[in-house]
């Protein structure tokens, strides 16, 4: 198995990017059961795909 390096990025660049319309993955790692406790649908998960 290859391990890869993610880049993180600030909440400020998070924004920064959003606001000038680059493409930005958002990858959540949490366990299934955190997200069962919570989450927010940004993209509806039909619309998701992997490369």
């Amino acid at each position: 198995m290859n391990s890869q390096t993610v880049p993180e990025i600030s909440p400020l660049d998070f924004i920064g990017g959003l606001e000038a319309g680059e493409t930005i993955q958002v990858v959540d790692v949490r366990s299934p059961e955190r997200i069962a406790a919570g989450h927010i649908d940004l993209v509806p998960w039909s619309e998701m795909t992997t490369p």
